[in-house]
C-alpha cells in the first residue's frame, strides 16, 4: 500500500489566515492513527524478506507471532498516512462554507499536475461525511474522491466509522508522486470492548486479484484477536495462487497462539492446517502441522489457549 505525497504540499498551502468553522466537532469525530493501529505487543522481531524466521524451533521466536507481527506494520502503515493527513489537514482553519460543506483547499504546487481539497459535512442523522478529493490543475472537471469516508460520533477521535481509499485514482491524479494500485476499505468500531477493526485490500495482477482481509479485536487489558486472509501467490515452489488463512490470539502477558490453514494453488488437493503457541517473551513453545512441515515439537498444555480458531 503506497503513500500519498500530499503531506508536505497540504502543510505548506494551508498555513493561512481562514475562516473558522463553528462546530469543532469536526476534528473530534474522525479517529486518530493510533486508534485503529492493530497493537501485537513485543519487540522487534527479525524476519526473512517472507515475513518469518526461516526455521522456528522450540525458544527461538515463533513464525507466526512474527508473521503477525509484519502484517500488522504494513497494516497499520497503510491507515496510518491516510489518517495522519486528513488530521493534519483538519488543525488548519477550514478556507471556507459551502452549502453546509466544511471545504479545506483547494491547495496546489509548482511540480504537482493535480489540486487537492479536503470537504466533511454533516447528514441529518448526525454522521460525518468525509473525502480527500482531487483534480488536474486549472480544470472545470469535479473533483474525484481519492479517499473517502463516514464517521459516527462518539468520545473524541473515536467513534465508529469506515473509509475507502481508491489507489487508481491517486496514480492518475500524480502519476509520478504516487505509483500504487488498488482498493482499501477500512471500518472500525472504537466504542466497543472489545474494539474492532476491519480492512480488506484488493490489488489487480494481470487477469486475477490479491486480495487480503484483515479483522482485529482489541480488549481493555491489552489481550488481542487478529484475522487475516490472503489469496496470492505465497512463498512456496510454483506460480499458482493459494489461500491462506491465520488466526493469532494472544493474552495481556503477550503469550499467544496461531492457527493456520492453507489450500489450492500448488498444495492442489492439500489442506494444510497447523497451530504454533508462543510465550510471554515470545518463544515457541509448541508447534504441530498435518503435513510435516516441521518436527512437532514442545508441549500443547503450555498454549495460551486450547482451543482452534480460524478466521470466521
Amino acid at each position: 500500500m503506497k503513500k500519498l505525497m500530499l503531506v508536505g504540499t497540504a502543510m505548506t498551502l494551508l498555513g493561512g489566515c481562514f475562516q473558522q468553522p463553528d462546530d469543532n466537532s469536526i476534528r473530534d469525530v474522525l479517529p486518530e492513527a493510533d486508534s485503529i493501529q492493530v497493537k501485537v505487543p513485543g519487540a522487534e522481531v527479525g524476519a526473512t524478506s517472507s515475513g518469518v524466521k526461516s526455521q522456528g524451533l522450540v525458544g527461538q521466536t515463533a513464525e507466526f507471532y512474527g508473521l503477525t507481527r509484519k502484517v500488522s506494520r504494513d497494516l497499520n502503515g497503510g491507515a496510518a498516512v491516510i489518517l495522519g493527513l486528513v488530521k493534519a489537514i483538519t488543525e488548519y482553519p477550514v478556507t471556507s462554507v459551502e452549502a453546509g460543506t466544511w471545504i479545506w483547499g483547494p491547495w496546489r504546487e509548482a511540480l504537482n499536475p493535480s489540486e487537492y481539497r479536503l470537504t466533511v459535512s454533516q447528514d441529518a442523522a448526525g454522521d460525518y461525511h468525509w473525502a480527500l478529493e482531487g483534480r488536474a490543475k486549472g480544470s472545470a472537471v469535479s473533483f474525484q474522491p481519492v479517499v473517502s469516508g463516514v464517521a459516527t460520533p462518539g468520545r473524541p477521535h473515536r467513534g465508529v466509522g469506515s473509509f475507502h481509499m481508491d489507489f487508481d485514482v491517486a496514480e492518475r491524479l500524480d502519476p509520478v508522486g504516487n505509483d500504487g494500485v488498488g482498493q482499501l476499505d477500512v471500518s472500525y468500531d472504537l466504542e466497543s470492548n472489545p474494539r474492532r477493526v476491519q480492512m480488506g485490500f484488493a490489488r489487480p495482477i494481470g487477469t486475477q486479484a490479491v486480495t487480503f482481509n484483515y479483522s482485529y479485536a482489541e480488549a481493555d487489558d491489552g489481550s488481542g484477536d487478529f484475522q487475516f486472509t490472503v489469496h496470492g501467490d505465497l512463498d512456496d515452489p510454483g506460480s499458482s495462487w493459494e489461500d491462506a488463512e491465520v488466526r493469532s490470539r494472544w493474552l495481556a502477558s503477550g503469550a499467544g497462539r496461531s492457527d493456520l490453514k492453507a489450500s489450492g494453488g500448488d498444495l492442489g488437493a492439500a489442506t494444510v492446517t497447523g497451530v504454533e503457541c508462543w510465550s510471554s517473551s515470545f518463544g515457541r513453545v509448541f508447534w504441530s502441522d498435518n503435513m510435516s512441515w516441521q518436527p512437532t515439537e514442545g508441549d500443547p498444555a503450555a498454549c495460551a489457549y486450547q482451543d482452534v480458531k480460524l478466521p470466521e
